[in-house]
């Protein structure tokens, strides 16, 4: 998240709410390994004009 957060400041975005977190897999399909989860990680943002 934090990396996600970095590029949209570097990059002037503007975010239009908080984070969200979506689990697409986790312990009932890749049992106790959290390395293997899979997490979408998204934030929401204004809409972008050229200048």
């Amino acid at each position: 998240m934090r990396v996600l957060m970095e590029h949209v400041s570097k990059n002037g975005i503007k975010p239009a709410g908080r984070l969200r977190s979506v689990y697409l897999e986790g312990p009932p399909n890749r049992g106790d390994n959290s390395a293997d989860y899979i997490t979408q990680i998204a934030v929401p943002i204004k809409k972008f004009e050229k200048v």
